[in-house]
């Protein structure tokens, strides 16, 4: 298991809609982000929220860094949930490990989808980049190497935002203002 208190995030803010409170009352009840509970809730989804039956369940990513800092790569809103769930910790079958340097995290890699390079130490990316990383990825779909290399460089404020939180309960607490703010 792995206290959430020992996570950075790398995410500036996560959505606080029904869906999310969802999360957190399955939490409350007892549950856990498994791959089983996650492919169960996938097949009773799928079409609300627009996801293909085939779609494979990710645990949350914690990357451990060469500082041996934990940093919380893919998971921000189930940790979040869990957080608010009223558990302190991610459960061994809810997570898997990855080990990248901060270096790795400031490198394009369009063969594994990551267009988002940006420094964990000093940044955080936006919730919701799915535009800009549609648009980056049909650029290099398309052989068009060195535009999706231009647009990332030239892009870069449209997924990624100075570091003024570190921890989950940081983000959790912008969120909500942020939440609020638009209301």
């Amino acid at each position: 298991m792995i206290q959430i208190a020992d996570l950075f995030v790398m995410q500036q803010s996560i959505a606080m809609t029904d869906e999310f409170q969802g999360m957190v009352d399955f939490v409350r009840d007892g549950g856990f982000f498994t791959e089983k509970s996650m492919v169960a809730y996938l097949e009773s989804h799928a079409p609300s929220r627009g996801f293909s039956r085939a779609s494979i369940p990710k645990l949350i990513n914690i990357n451990f860094f060469e500082d041996r800092k934990k940093g919380l790569h893919d998971g921000h809103h189930r940790t979040g949930a869990i957080l608010l769930g009223g558990r302190e910790f991610i459960a061994d079958e809810e997570y898997k490990t990855s080990h990248l340097t901060y270096a790795k995290y400031e490198e394009i890699n369009p063969v594994a989808s990551w267009v988002t390079p940006f420094s964990p130490k000093k940044e955080v990316r936006i919730e919701d980049f799915k535009e800009y990383k549609n648009h980056v990825m049909k650029l290099f779909d398309a052989g068009r190497m060195a535009e999706g290399i231009q647009f990332v460089n030239d892009n870069r404020h449209l997924y990624v935002v100075p570091r003024t939180l570190q921890t989950v309960q940081d983000m959790i607490d912008a969120s909500t203002l942020c939440q609020k703010s638009s209301v």
